[in-house]
C-alpha cells in the first residue's frame, strides 16, 4: 500500500480511499440529488410559466383587438390607449412565455447532461419546441386516435426497466433527443 499512505481524521486512522469514499457519499452524492431535483422543480416550473404568459398573451390581443374596434366605434383616445397598452403587454408577454420555453429546454439539456454522467438515459422534454401551443406532457397529446403503438427499438427496451419484460413500449424508450442549432429538439426513434 505504497500510494495511500494513512490519513487522520479525529483520532480514527483512516486511507485516502476511505476518505474519498466518505466525501462522495456524505458531500458529493447528496448535492448531486438536490441539483438534479432543482433541475427538475425548474423544468416543470418554467414549463408552467410558458404555458400561462402565452395563455395570458392572447387573451390580452383578443381584448386588444376587441378595444381597437370599439375605440374606432366611439372615437375616444382613452379607449385607444388602452388597446394599445394590450397590444404592448400582449407582445411582452409573448417574449418572455418564448423565454421561459426556452429556460425548460435548457433545463432539460442540463437535466440530460447529468444523467448521462450517473450513467442514465435522456429525460423527456416538457416542452414542445416545434408548436406555438407549448404542447407538453401534461395535455394528453399522443398519437393519434386509432394509430398503432410505436414498436420499442431492442437496445432502448432495456432502458426502461421492466418494458422488455411487460412487453410494451414507453415514452422514454420511443424518443429520441437531437441537439441542433435551435436547441434540443425530440424526434421519433426508428
Amino acid at each position: 500500500m505504497a500510494g495511500t499512505p494513512p490519513a487522520t481524521l479525529g483520532a480514527t486512522p483512516t486511507t485516502y480511499a476511505a476518505l474519498a469514499a466518505a466525501i462522495f457519499a456524505d458531500i458529493i452524492a447528496p448535492d448531486y440529488r438536490e441539483e438534479v431535483q432543482d433541475i427538475v422543480l425548474w423544468r416543470r416550473r418554467w414549463a408552467r410559466i410558458a404555458d400561462w404568459t402565452e395563455g395570458l398573451a392572447h387573451a390580452l390581443l383578443g381584448a386588444g383587438a376587441m378595444l381597437a374596434f370599439a375605440a374606432s366605434f366611439f372615437g375616444s383616445g382613452y379607449v385607444s390607449f388602452a388597446a394599445g397598452c394590450c397590444s404592448t403587454a400582449c407582445l411582452a408577454l409573448l417574449r418572455f412565455s418564448i423565454y421561459a420555453a426556452h429556460e425548460c429546454t435548457a433545463r432539460n439539456a442540463i437535466l440530460d447532461r447529468l444523467l448521462a454522467a450517473a450513467g442514465l438515459g435522456p429525460a423527456p422534454g416538457i416542452v414542445d419546441p416545434d408548436t406555438s401551443g407549448g404542447a407538453d406532457y401534461r395535455s394528453g397529446q399522443g398519437p393519434a386516435a386509432g394509430a398503432a403503438p410505436q414498436q420499442t427499438p431492442a437496445g432502448a427496451a432495456a432502458a426502461v426497466p421492466g418494458a422488455a419484460a411487460a412487453g410494451r413500449s414507453t415514452a422514454l424508450s420511443s424518443v429520441v433527443v437531437v441537439a441542433g442549432p435551435g436547441g434540443a429538439d425530440a424526434a421519433p426513434a426508428g
